[in-house]
């Protein structure tokens, strides 16, 4: 049986997109036990089990910073973004680590059945093309559409904002690297594909592309 977890949501500074970020706690509970901001991965697959979806944060969200418009040091993070499922009458949540500590919790919309997810494989979309929507995390895309019939990947550098209410942001400017990825779903020969835009795992933009094929 799945763990019962509940979520309060925390703040990572330059690892959670700008839209879900809010004033939050420090904690999750998966049933097994409590997890907090700090604990290793270890600690978190314990408590909590393996997720539903496992990524490497390209680059490892390194942070540039820069003096009059030139780098003048480099932070690696090495992170990764952990998606938990704990069923439809549950949120998912989503957990980022940084060299094997929890840095952040934030929670998603409700989740799936895990029978939506055992099937990712990439081809013909399951889904309808008005499915796909602005805000979805890409756990959302696979249970809905499954796997995309392409993908591709790069990592853009950003300037970071220097204040935001309620934060302690570092001064001076400085530079994020984004990860993009360009997922292109095939609905067949009588509808035009979707290519879909993911930034830090979340959909920023859906375009029409061309028809699509005959054959998945």
């Amino acid at each position: 049986m799945l763990p019962h977890c509940t979520l309060r949501l925390v703040f990572a500074l330059g690892l959670l997109p700008a839209a879900s970020r809010a004033v939050a706690d420090s904690s999750i509970n998966c049933g097994s036990g409590i997890v907090q901001i700090g604990d290793t991965k270890l600690d978190l697959v314990a408590k909590c089990g393996k997720p539903a979806l496992d990524e490497q944060i390209a680059d490892g969200r390194a942070i540039i910073e820069t003096v009059d418009g030139q780098p003048a040091a480099t932070a690696s993070t090495e992170a990764e973004r952990w998606t938990y499922n704990f069923g439809p009458a549950q949120f998912l949540q989503v957990v980022t680590l940084q060299a094997g500590r929890v840095v952040a919790i934030e929670r998603g919309g409700y989740g799936y059945p895990p029978e939506l997810l055992r099937d990712r494989g990439s081809g013909r979309a399951r889904c309808d093309s008005a499915a796909i929507r602005v805000g979805d995390a890409k756990l959302d895309l696979l249970a809905k559409c499954g796997g995309p019939a392409a993908r591709e990947f790069r990592s853009e550098k950003r300037p970071r904002a220097s204040s935001r209410a309620g934060t302690a942001l570092p001064s001076g400017p400085a530079l994020v690297n984004v990860d993009i990825e360009l997922w292109t779903y095939d609905f067949g020969p009588q509808q035009f594909r979707s290519i879909v835009t993911l930034e830090d795992g979340s959909v920023v933009r859906v375009e029409r592309g061309n028809y699509g094929t005959a054959h998945p």
